[in-house]
């Protein structure tokens, strides 16, 4: 075996410069590891919150006056493929405030349903409308609606669908 003593000055630096490079490498690509893991982290905190401002607001959407205005309007969708407000989430007063806003009040079971797609196998959740005016010019406004599930036990957010875009409310 040949030692360090046994090569030239050169030959040493050269060799403790490669162990240094090896090193390196598998040091950056022990750093590219957690960046790729917190970038995931990151994405999963977003993700989220998203699903938690979709939960929270399908419970108030409908109390809005003019809904999608002035950012994301959440409603659940009933069976029919329209908005509805869910009667089991309601208070008797705020059952009949819907009723004289005109807004279809069902029952949990009349609301429209999808597969979480992360979660255990057959895991239906409720469809969820955002709806919100994109954008608000003088040449128009554009509206958009998209239906979405929001998980609340994996916190995953899935668009079920495309997006609609329109020039005046839905």
């Amino acid at each position: 075996m040949e030692t360090v003593t046994d090569k030239t000055p050169l030959e040493a630096w050269q060799q403790k410069i490669a162990r240094a490079q090896r090193a390196a490498a598998g040091r950056s690509k022990h750093v590219a590891a957690l960046a790729k893991k917190l970038k995931e982290a990151e994405h999963e905190q977003s993700t989220a919150a998203y699903a938690e401002r979709i939960l929270s607001g399908v419970l108030k959407g409908w109390k809005e006056n003019d809904p999608g205005k002035h950012g994301p309007a959440y409603r659940f969708v009933g069976a029919s493929g329209r908005p509805v407000v869910v009667e089991e989430l309601l208070s008797p007063e705020e059952r009949a405030e819907a009723r004289a806003k005109h807004l279809p009040v069902v029952p949990f079971g009349g609301v429209a349903t999808k597969l979480c797609h992360r979660c255990s196998p057959g895991k239906l959740l409720p469809v969820i409308e955002e709806y919100c005016q994109t954008e608000d010019g003088p040449d128009g406004d554009t509206w958009t609606k998209r239906r979405l599930i929001a998980c609340p036990d994996c916190c995953a957010v899935f668009k079920t669908g495309e997006t609609e875009e329109s020039d005046r409310r839905f």
